[in-house]
């Protein structure tokens, strides 16, 4: 883990943030790569210094300089979360003397949009948390509070350690490395193309994995209903992790990018067509469906999430003995079949389905690029979920 301490100024006018930064920067140093950078800066510095070390965490100390909201909106630009800790700077603002002529200004200008748009904020006191609470600029708030006698900054580093994790955790839902991305979709399609074994180079890639790599590929498959998918293949390939995973690390809410629906009515169409059999309906729904989640963001309660539905195509497209012709017609009369054109690119890429398999002539495009992010980064809400079957 990286952080990257800011603050404006080491000086006395900083008040408690220059001497407790310094404090949480030394401890923090000693099980973690810990960085401090400190004055007025140019954007192009901080880029610089951003590229250099490239954090993982971007702690801001202190709030109402202007420096500070520049460095939050340049980390923030580049993808940097961003945790804010105030040190009092917003402890009962309106009833300071200098409100109106001093700080409200500030605020207009910067300081809103900078508590608003950072990830999360920290309160170092008891009365901080709930001035910043009353406030309702920021929903994320987590208290630590200042080491005294009976906190020690054992302690302090331990909880900000979590307090960062949790964040990270958070930014890199549905995100995996290169490494991470092809390991997972290289034991899937084995399984799914019914290979009897893995090429030794594929083992050994595998072997190679560490085992926060293999965390990431474990939390991965979780989100994305694949994880009984994956184990199978697991022990299909005789491939043991060096860490397995069953559960989701501790994360902020994530709100749900999929609204729960009901089964759409253009598929009465579908059922009251005289083309083909039971078959290519079958595979026509499942197609419009999946098209129906990544593209119309909607996801019926009765029906499987995206990639699992996304494998199952695969698996049918592949093995099941169908009329490729009056699937295309089926395609056709649904509107989906440059959807499906699109869909037969994403599974030459990920899954080496050849093209003598494919209904359609794979199709790639701008809108194929779409649908790779989309098929990636569908996050689901199982509340959401469980409520929508009630």
């Amino acid at each position: 883990m990286i952080v990257l301490h800011y603050i404006p100024s080491l000086m006395k006018r900083e008040g408690r943030a220059a001497k407790l930064v310094q404090k949480i920067h030394a401890a923090l140093g000693k099980t973690m790569e810990s960085h401090l950078v400190t004055g007025v800066m140019t954007r192009k510095e901080f880029v610089c210094e951003l590229s250099k070390i490239n954090p993982d965490i971007v702690h801001i100390h202190g709030c109402w300089r202007f420096a500070s909201a520049r460095v939050e909106r340049w980390a923030r630009q580049r993808g940097y979360p961003v945790v804010i800790s105030p040190h009092g700077g917003m402890d009962k603002m309106t009833k300071r003397d200098d409100f109106w002529k001093l700080l409200m200004p500030r605020i207009i200008l910067y300081q809103y949009r900078m508590v608003r748009n950072a990830y999360a904020l920290h309160a170092a006191t008891s009365e901080e948390l709930k001035e910043l609470k009353s406030l309702g600029w920021k929903k994320r708030i987590v208290f630590i509070p200042y080491p005294s006698e009976s906190t020690s900054m054992e302690s302090m580093e331990q909880e900000f350690r979590l307090f960062y994790q949790k964040i990270i955790d958070t930014v890199r839902m549905n995100r995996l490395s290169m490494v991470e991305e092809e390991c997972l979709w290289t034991l899937l399609a084995a399984q799914a193309d019914g290979r009897e074994t893995l090429t030794e180079e594929e083992k050994q890639q595998y072997a190679s994995l560490s085992a926060y790599e293999w965390q990431a590929i474990f939390v991965y498959a979780i989100d994305h209903q694949l994880k009984g998918l994956y184990d199978e293949a697991l022990t299909r390939y005789g491939i043991e992790p060096t860490m397995r995973t069953s559960q989701l690390p501790p994360r902020y809410a994530v709100k749900s990018k999929l609204k729960i629906s009901s089964m759409p009515d253009k598929l009465e169409k579908l059922s009251s067509s005289p083309v083909g059999t039971t078959v290519e309906h079958a595979l026509a729904k499942d197609i419009f469906m999946l098209r129906h989640i990544i593209i119309s963001r909607k996801l019926c309660t009765d029906y499987l999430h995206p990639l699992p539905l996304f494998i199952e195509i695969y698996r049918q497209i592949r093995w099941t003995d169908y009329d490729e012709e009056a699937l295309v017609k089926l395609l056709k009369g649904l509107g989906i079949d440059d959807f499906a054109a699109r869909l037969m690119q994403i599974y030459a890429e990920r899954l080496d389905l050849a093209i003598g398999f494919m209904p359609l002539d794979p199709l790639d495009d701008t809108t194929t690029e779409s649908m790779r992010r989309a098929l990636n980064d569908i996050t689901v809400n199982m509340d959401d979920i469980n409520q929508g079957k009630g």
